[in-house]
């Protein structure tokens, strides 16, 4: 009998681009769910995902907690939301399915920088 891969770790490379990180979940099987602009989310191997390019595990998940990983992957999967730079990119996904809190320190980042360059502004 053949198991179903289950969610094991929160793993990020750089980007394309070489601007960011973009963040996965690694499968038991070495296959990675991502969520992508271009594809939305689904399931790629471990090379789709590396793109010749370090990966480094962020947390690994406990066996407690790969269960409930998989029901939200598979929820992920079977009705997934539309891409949003803002509020559904890589990296909140990967955090939902391994039950982080669904957030984005880049894009928090991008807020930070956005508030402080508004205060410049007004202050000059």
């Amino acid at each position: 009998m053949q198991s179903i891969p289950v969610p094991t770790a929160l793993v990020k490379r750089a980007t394309l681009s070489g601007v960011g990180e973009h963040f996965g979940v690694l499968r038991s099987d070495w296959s990675v769910f991502e969520n992508t602009l271009q594809q939305g989310a689904r399931i790629v191997t471990w090379q789709e995902f590396a793109a010749n390019r370090p990966v480094k595990a962020i947390s690994l998940l406990s066996e407690s907690q790969t269960q409930a990983s998989a029901l939200r992957l598979r929820s992920e999967l079977e009705r997934p939301k539309r891409y949003d730079f803002f509020s559904n990119n890589c990296e909140t996904a990967a955090n939902r399915v391994v039950g982080r809190e669904p957030r984005s320190t880049q894009v928090e980042g991008l807020y930070l920088i956005a508030g402080l360059a508004l205060i410049l502004v007004a202050l000059n």
